[in-house]
């Protein structure tokens, strides 16, 4: 297996990334790796991946790409597929990993159940959570590990690994959302349109610090026009 590339992209909260590498030193991926960040912010973030990559992991594989503007979520996931022909994973900076081997996990897992796009438990304020739901613009949930036994719509991009393939057919993530959300949701239904296979690792947890990087009325005001912008463009992929 050639290198999977770890795509990270990052908008200040230097409290977030430093959790966040804090866990991934602690628990390592488990397959070679590198680790390409998008910084969009204008904070001393560069400077604290920095200090602690070379202190605590200074063999490991890792580079910061500064755009000098705010690119958005899908927009910094486009630039860094523009770069490699690799699998990559798809990682918010507002997880923590909580074990060794999380990567070989859900690697060894994806062609286990030949999957595509392979995510894993999200645990979000004591709450495990594996993916989402869609049934029309008023039916949109997360799926509980513990309750739900349905097949989710979309898995989570917080850490989800895809396989080069996807990306030969469905070369980009739609930057008509912008900053983000829903970018994820539209991203896996067409996928399945074209045949591909999403699954979650059930083996593997992250904790999720959701909607860290905006304040909640933001977050509301963006989730509500991509929801417009999803339902106009893809509406007719959605499957059960």
């Amino acid at each position: 297996m050639s290198k999977i590339r770890l795509i990270l992209p990052i908008y200040n909260k230097p409290e977030l990334i430093e959790g966040f590498l804090n866990s991934f030193i602690k628990y390592q991926p488990g397959v070679d790796s590198s680790l390409f960040i998008i910084d969009n912010g204008n904070d001393n973030s560069a400077n604290i991946i920095n200090e602690i990559m070379n202190s605590q992991l200074p063999k490991y594989d890792y580079e910061i790409y500064k755009p000098g503007e705010n690119l958005g979520f899908p927009k910094s996931i486009n630039l860094a597929l523009d770069r490699f022909e690799n699998d990559i994973v798809i990682l918010n900076n507002d997880i923590q990993f909580t074990q060794e081997n999380w990567l070989k996990n859900i690697v060894e897992y994806s062609d286990k159940m030949n999957a595509d796009i392979c995510s894993c438990i999200n645990i979000t304020t004591g709450i495990k959570y594996y993916g989402g739901i869609i049934q029309d613009k008023n039916n949109i949930r997360w799926l509980r590990f513990d309750r739900d036994n349905v097949d989710p719509t979309w898995v989570f991009f917080t850490c989800c690994y895809v396989k080069n393939k996807v990306f030969e057919r469905i070369p980009k993530l739609d930057e008509d959302f912008g900053m983000g959300y829903f970018e994820d949701v539209a991203f896996q239904v067409f996928a399945k349109e074209k045949g591909f296979n999403i699954a979650y690792c059930p083996d593997v947890e992250i904790h999720h610090y959701s909607s860290s990087s905006f304040q909640t009325e933001e977050k509301n005001k963006l989730i509500q026009k991509n929801k417009e912008i999803f339902f106009k463009k893809y509406e007719e992929y959605i499957r059960g």
